[in-house]
């Protein structure tokens, strides 16, 4: 069996969803030929490079513009969709299909759905959604066919934007197998452990530092990711503080959410995910307008969460917060997990490559 996942750079949660999700595969499947792609990138090079920048950098230091935007594409889906270089991207994606002809095409990414009813490709395909309840019409503006959803209440918005219920399965969302072992943080009694991850809201960085170092009570570890800039004055400032702990880039994010009580970011898909698998509360310090809307909802419906949009506000909660507010956290985060979501979805994928092979026989 062949399962082609197609991805695409704009935004961390499609990327993620797709290495995970071939993990699981992986992991069920040995066997099975498991391909990742970004068609994006393969057709357009650097040029797709140069996008994706700018579209990292519009939603973070113009979030309205991008809402703007955003409510355009919801209205237009099809028509976002249309313009230069789309005869390439269509070639691209024909091209990637004739040259592997998969038993099944993965989407991480909705914008690839069009091409499919344009070439009118013969091919399964499944789409995997990375948002949470706000989910632009652009996901299911194309011909509608299954589609993997997080969650229930996410499964309601697809089926109210007219997606049959039978074509909708709330599997969850594929994080590392990393996270299949249940966490063994240690107890809060014995001191709250707060991870914070650089990603967003940088005017708050240096101020909520600052706090963390302050307070020797919290054992605080503080990834800077992008921003070396910041690790390197971080250290140069607070580097003696032993409650602190800095890093730069870390491949041990899930393990880290697993040792900690409380994380500290932006709403991004991925990140909220992950955070769900992990069992962690969030104090969400930033949500962009748009897809992480939803993610921040699912985290509030559930009391597994926060907002707080500026230092002092995450200094005071953290300095007041009790045993018994943090396990209700903890328990909101609980009532969201779908343990080793990217396993069930493997199995749903091969389920239908197995119906296509049964059929063709």
């Amino acid at each position: 069996m062949k399962i082609l996942i197609a991805t695409a750079g704009y935004g961390a949660g499609h990327n993620a969803a797709a290495r995970h999700l071939e993990s699981g595969l992986r992991a069920e499947y040995p066997q099975a030929e498991v391909l990742i792609v970004d068609p994006l990138d393969r057709t357009f090079g650097r040029v797709d490079v140069q996008a994706r920048k700018f579209y990292l950098g519009m939603i973070n230091r113009a979030p309205r513009l991008w809402q703007k935007i955003y409510d355009w594409i919801d209205r237009h889906p099809g028509q976002s969709v249309k313009g230069p270089g789309t005869l390439l991207l269509a070639r691209g994606i024909q091209r990637l299909v004739n040259e592997h002809y998969p038993d099944v095409w993965v989407s991480t990414y909705p914008v690839y759905n069009y091409f499919f009813d344009k070439l009118n490709i013969r091919v399964p395909r499944v789409t995997i959604v990375t948002d949470s309840i706000s989910v632009n019409r652009i996901w299911t503006g194309c011909r509608h066919h299954p589609y993997i959803v997080p969650n229930e209440a996410t499964g309601r918005v697809l089926v109210e934007q007219g997606v049959d219920p039978a074509l909708v399965h709330p599997l969850g969302f594929p994080v590392t197998p990393l996270l299949d072992t249940p966490a063994q943080r240690p107890p809060m009694r014995d001191g709250l452990k707060v991870l914070y991850i650089i990603n967003g809201a940088l005017d708050m960085a240096d101020e909520l530092v600052a706090f963390l170092a302050s307070r020797p009570e919290i054992q605080s570890t503080i990834i800077t990711g992008n921003y070396a800039r910041r690790l390197t004055r971080y250290q140069a400032d607070f580097g003696h503080c032993p409650q602190l702990t800095l890093l730069g880039w870390s491949k041990n994010v899930p393990e880290l959410m697993q040792r900690h009580h409380l994380l500290i970011s932006k709403a991004g898909g991925a990140t909220v995910q992950e955070a769900i698998a992990a069992g962690i509360p969030m104090i969400v310090n930033q949500v962009v307008p748009g897809q992480e809307a939803g993610n921040w909802q699912l985290l509030a419906d559930a009391g597994a969460g926060v907002a707080l949009e500026t230092a002092p506000a995450i200094a005071t909660y953290l300095s007041s917060l009790g045993e018994p507010a943090y396990h209700a956290l903890a328990a909101g985060v609980a009532s969201l997990q779908k343990p080793r979501a990217a396993r069930t979805i493997a199995r749903f994928i091969m389920q239908l490559a197995n119906d296509r092979s049964a059929d063709a026989g």
